[in-house]
């Protein structure tokens, strides 16, 4: 056999037994702005030992806060639909926000998942004022 079929071999090994050890394999993170909202959705293949995820928002793409945690549903064991409504999105400056998605395993791991969303939503008036005004008073 071919050290490529061995190579070949081994990485599916590898990617059957990970799940036993813990995490989750996502097929999906996506994103829709919407008027004053925004709607995120992850579907996850398989989840072993997880005990939910965290969402995170950023104003600037570089510093993340904890918006959100998600316990793990374990209803079913293939492709579990996971959505959360952000309608925290006003602001005086900018319409950009970018979310975070990481894997919470039962033991406390936490692994970062390496897609960042990207969305602009649009926001009324109002709650951009709204929003400049709960500013002043933190």
């Amino acid at each position: 056999m071919s050290s490529q079929k061995h190579l070949f071999l081994i990485l599916i090994v590898l990617l059957s037994v990970v799940p036993l050890f813990g995490g989750a394999i996502i097929n999906e993170f996506s994103g829709e702005a919407g008027h004053n909202r925004v709607e995120l959705k992850w579907v996850v293949k398989t989840q072993v030992n997880v005990k939910g995820y965290e969402l995170y928002r950023s104003l600037d793409g570089t510093n993340f806060e904890r918006l959100k945690f998600v316990q793990a549903n374990y209803d079913k064991d293939t492709d579990i639909v996971y959505t959360y409504t952000d309608t925290k999105v006003f602001k005086s400056t900018g319409h950009t926000f970018h979310y975070k998605l990481k894997i919470v395993d039962n033991d406390g791991t936490v692994i970062d998942y390496d897609k960042t969303l990207t969305l602009s939503p649009h926001i009324s008036s109002a709650r951009q004022t709204w929003g400049s005004l709960k500013a002043m008073f933190r």
